[in-house]
């Protein structure tokens, strides 16, 4: 499976963990594995699970750069695109920030449509450039 489609994957485990963020991610992805018969790669578990562990950190810089929207505002597919680009800019550096942008950008604009493709970028450009300049997260 190709990085493009296994970033799709996990945007969709993303989407549906956010019904439900209580969910055990393990038993999520697995039952994801099963209905839906793709298979599990090392990209896929590290970032998918690397989402669930960080997730109150991710939602705290959304929220810093969402001026005026709370994250319940936010669309479900806006909200699992920028958790995966945001964990991607933060802790996987094999992936140059611009194309997890582009990336999460390409997946707001087949899912969610045009309109939040301005919103999503914003935010995630404001978390990129907020990164230190050695490329090391805040942890």
């Amino acid at each position: 499976m190709n990085r493009y489609k296994s970033r799709e994957t996990v945007f969709c485990l993303l989407f549906e963990f956010g019904f439900d963020e209580s969910a055990d991610p393990e038993t999520l992805l697995a039952n994801a594995e099963e209905c839906r018969e793709f298979e599990r790669n090392e990209y896929i578990a590290a970032v998918f699970f690397g989402v669930c562990s960080n997730l109150a950190e991710i939602d705290s810089k959304i929220e810093k750069y969402s001026k005026g929207w709370s994250k319940d505002r936010i669309s479900g597919v806006s909200l699992a695109a920028m958790r995966l680009s945001i964990y991607e800019i933060e802790h996987v550096r094999s992936i140059p920030d611009s194309v997890s942008i582009n990336e999460a950008i390409e997946l707001v604009r087949n899912y969610d449509g045009e309109s939040a493709v301005p919103f999503v970028n914003g935010i995630l450009n404001a978390v990129m450039k907020e990164k230190p300049a050695d490329g090391s997260s805040e942890n």
